[in-house]
C-alpha cells in the first residue's frame, strides 16, 4: 500500500511538472512595436518581372516577381555616428537570422502553390528604426479563370500578399503607387499584357478574423491564332469535306455515311486535344459551341443522305433538288453559326 501511495504521489508530481509551462524567450515571436497608434502601417511595392506561362487547365500561372516591404520600429533605431553608418544591410541567410530576432509583418503570398524559388532577398535597417525587406522570387500562383470566350478570352491574374500572423487590427498594408509595376521586357507566350494594377482590402475568414490583403491584378489577353490555325480552320475544312456528300449520287449512301463518320472521328479527336488545355468546367466555352454546331451539322448531313437515298427511288429529280438546296442551306447556316459564336459578344 505504501508503495502504491508513493507511486501515486510521484505520478501527480510528475504530471504537475509536465503541465507547468515555462516560455522560452528565444522561441517566441517578437511582439508589435510598443509606440504604435493603431495598426502598424506596412508599405508594399510590387513589381512584375516575368510571366513564364499561363495554364488554363490548372487555372494557374508561373511568374517571377519582386516585392518590397517597408515599416518602422523604434526598437531598431541605433546611433549612426557610433556605428559608423546610417544603415545595416543583411543578405542571404543572415536575413532570416535577423528577422527571427525582430518584429516583422509576416507577409506571404496567399495564392502561391508549392514552395517558391527565392532568387534574392535583402534586409535594410536604418538608424531611425526604418526597416525595408526586399524579396525577388518565382513560383506558381493559382488564379480563377473565366473561360467562356476561349480562345478569344481575357483573364485577370492576381498575386495576393497577406500576413499570416497579424490581423488588420494589428497591421495594415498600404500600397506604394508607382507609374509602372511591370518590366519593360516582359513577354508572355501566347498572351498579351493589357495592364497591371494593385489594391488593398480586408479578407475575412470563417473564424471572423480579418487580415489586410494586397492584391496585384494582371490583365492579359490570349493570342488566338494558334487555335484558329490548328483547331478552327481544320474544323471548318473537315466539315466542308462532309458537305461534298450533297453532290454525290444518292445511290452512294454507304460512301456518304462513311465520309460523315470519317469527319466525325476527326472532329472528335480535335475536341479531345483541345480539352487538354482546359479545366473541367461546368459551362460551355466558345470553342465548345463550335464543336457542338459541327456535330449537329454532321448529323444533319447523314440524315439528309439517308432521306435522299429513299426519295431517289421514287423521284430522282426531286432528290437532286433537295441535295442542291441542302448543300446551300446547311453550309450557309454553318458559316453563320460559326460567325455568331465567335463574333457576337
Amino acid at each position: 500500500m505504501r508503495a502504491l501511495g508513493f507511486f501515486f504521489c510521484w505520478l501527480v508530481a510528475a504530471g504537475g511538472a509536465l503541465g507547468a509551462f515555462v516560455p522560452d524567450p528565444a522561441r517566441r515571436t517578437v511582439d508589435l512595436p510598443p509606440d504604435r497608434q493603431g495598426p502598424v502601417p506596412v508599405k508594399v511595392e510590387f513589381f512584375l518581372l516575368d510571366i513564364a506561362s499561363v495554364n488554363g487547365a490548372s487555372e494557374s500561372f508561373r511568374a517571377s516577381l519582386y516585392f518590397d516591404l517597408q515599416w518602422k520600429d523604434s526598437r531598431m533605431a541605433f546611433d549612426a555616428a557610433a556605428f559608423g553608418g546610417d544603415r545595416v544591410l543583411y543578405t542571404g541567410a543572415t536575413v532570416d537570422e535577423q528577422i527571427s530576432q525582430m518584429w516583422s509583418p509576416g507577409i506571404d503570398v496567399a495564392n502561391l502553390t508549392g514552395d517558391p524559388e527565392v532568387i534574392d532577398k535583402t534586409l535594410t535597417i536604418k538608424s531611425d528604426g526604418s526597416v525595408e525587406y526586399e524579396v525577388r522570387l518565382s513560383g506558381e500562383f493559382t488564379s480563377p479563370m473565366e473561360l467562356s470566350r476561349f480562345p478569344f478570352d481575357q483573364q485577370r491574374l492576381s498575386v495576393q500578399l497577406e500576413s499570416f500572423i497579424w490581423t488588420s487590427k494589428e497591421m495594415q498594408i498600404e500600397a506604394i503607387r508607382k507609374p509602372k509595376h511591370v518590366s519593360e521586357n516582359l513577354l508572355i507566350h501566347d498572351w498579351s499584357l493589357l495592364s497591371v494594377g494593385s489594391s488593398v482590402d480586408e479578407h475575412e475568414y470563417v473564424t471572423g478574423d480579418k487580415y489586410s490583403r494586397f492584391t496585384s491584378t494582371i490583365e492579359v489577353q490570349r493570342n488566338p491564332w494558334f487555335y484558329i490555325w490548328s483547331v478552327l480552320f481544320p474544323l471548318v475544312l473537315v466539315t466542308f469535306f462532309a458537305f461534298l456528300c450533297f453532290f454525290w449520287d444518292q445511290e452512294t449512301l454507304t460512301e456518304r455515311v462513311a465520309q460523315v463518320l470519317t469527319c466525325l472521328l476527326t472532329v472528335t479527336a480535335q475536341s479531345l486535344a483541345v480539352n487538354d488545355d482546359l479545366p473541367k468546367i461546368s459551362y460551355f466555352t466558345r470553342i465548345d459551341y463550335a464543336f457542338l454546331l459541327t456535330y449537329i451539322v454532321l448529323l444533319v448531313v447523314a440524315m439528309e443522305s439517308i432521306y435522299a437515298k429513299f426519295l431517289n427511288e421514287r423521284n430522282h429529280a426531286l432528290a437532286d433538288q433537295i441535295d442542291y438546296r441542302a448543300a446551300w442551306i446547311v453550309s450557309l447556316s454553318y458559316m453563320a453559326g460559326m460567325a455568331a459564336i465567335f463574333f457576337i459578344p
